[in-house]
């Protein structure tokens, strides 16, 4: 056992009686975190990735578009999911994560799963997806009125959002830090939420 052995930080899948067992195996060896090579070989994407990164999304926003096109009032949200699903194996690959499929008060349940109410008529739809293909993963959220047309109020809300949106956006400026940004957009937020 020659040279540096790379363990990584907070694996999971490593149990802290499998650390110090590795620990005492590698006794007198130095020992370092893998992180700094991970994150540094992550950083930057060959061409090769580029281009399976944007395959990967294309197809996520098809699928998106073909639920839309098929998603009607009295399905239940296991069929949507079936959906997603089924498109993504024509495309030979897999759900990158499991579907989230919710509809009306259930689109307000954090990493809803259950995917067993009906989709009525005048509900919004939540979907939170995406493929995986050649090792890459897509991930969108989308929010949608089923009937295809927003109610007044959902109108009213979805306006707000894309305030927050456009406002968030625009205070994406070089220099500002991640914490400086994210208060400025909660405050916003909490300011326009009050209106409603």
């Amino acid at each position: 056992l020659e040279g540096e052995f790379l363990l990584p930080e907070n694996n999971v899948a490593s149990t802290e009686k499998e650390y110090a067992m590795l620990r005492e195996m590698l006794a007198g060896k130095p020992i370092s975190s893998a992180d700094r090579h991970c994150i540094a070989k992550r950083l930057v994407k060959s061409v090769s990735d580029q281009e399976k990164i944007r395959k990967a999304i294309q197809i996520t926003e098809k699928t998106y578009q073909y639920i839309l096109e098929h998603i009607r009032p009295g399905m239940y949200e296991y069929e949507v999911e079936a959906m997603i699903a089924y498109q993504f194996r024509l495309q030979r690959g897999v759900e990158a994560f499991p579907s989230i499929v919710a509809s009306g008060p259930s689109a307000c349940t954090l990493h809803y799963t259950d995917h067993d109410r009906k989709i009525e008529a005048h509900d919004l739809v939540l979907i939170d997806f995406g493929i995986e293909l050649d090792g890459y993963g897509a991930d969108i959220s989308r929010t949608f009125p089923v009937s295809g047309q927003f109610t007044p109020r959902q109108q009213e809300i979805y306006d707000v959002v894309q305030d927050a949106k456009k406002y968030a956006e625009s205070m994406l400026k070089p220099g500002i830090s991640r914490k400086n940004w994210n208060l400025a957009v909660k405050e916003y937020m909490f300011q326009v939420c009050q209106q409603l």
